[in-house]
């Protein structure tokens, strides 16, 4: 029963998570890869 709560629990901390992270990460993601693209052309 312990487990069980503690699973729903780090999926909820996750999901938030990666809510909070996901637009960050987008705009890191498209920062990083414009200079790449330069590059590669």
């Amino acid at each position: 029963m312990i487990e069980q709560r503690k699973s729903i629990v780090v999926y909820f901390l996750g999901s938030l998570l990666v809510n909070r992270v996901q637009p960050l990460k987008i705009h890191t993601f498209n920062v990083d890869i414009r200079p790449l693209h330069g590059n590669l052309t």
